[in-house]
């Protein structure tokens, strides 16, 4: 049915992720970039930003974070896609505010600190005592940490 799904932005969306589990994220990005076509939602975007980090285009994941915000300025969850991307891009001033953004308003818990793309900024002492300072929250709230994510095939 291909030119159903080509007019569903439901269906490629399902598209998209049924090519990132097969680890076609050409494809997937592809699919994502056609469904933004049809309409274009801060899931989507998130998703593209996602995918671009995976195939390592930092600046194109942050444009898509960014524009994500744009739709949606109240989705801080994307501030963590953001730091990523701009860890990764040498911007470690920048993707460390991110970081606070997003953890001032998500669940701590929910946040992987250990993420590969933020590694650039495991010497900085403001990164160190941000994670210590979610590591205690958590400790004294009884959650646990995320789990960490693999990292990203290049």
């Amino acid at each position: 049915f291909p030119k159903e799904v080509a007019a569903s932005q439901s269906a490629l969306r399902l598209l998209a992720d049924l090519q990132e589990a097969q680890n076609k994220i050409a494809d997937a990005i592809k699919s994502i970039q056609r469904a933004i076509a049809i309409e274009a939602t801060t899931d989507d975007y998130e998703s593209l930003s996602r995918l671009y980090r995976q195939q390592r285009r930092f600046t194109e994941a942050l444009a898509a974070a960014n524009q994500a915000l744009k739709l949606d300025d109240s989705a801080t969850y994307l501030q963590f896609e953001r730091a990523c991307s701009l860890a990764q891009l040498g911007r470690k001033r920048e993707a460390i505010a991110a970081l606070k953004e997003a953890l001032e308003s998500e669940s701590k818990a929910s946040i992987d600190l250990d993420e590969p793309d933020l590694k650039p900024l495991a010497t900085m002492p403001e990164f160190k005592a941000l994670k210590e300072k979610v590591k205690e929250d958590l400790n004294s709230a009884g959650e646990k940490p995320a789990e960490p994510t693999k990292p990203a095939k290049p």
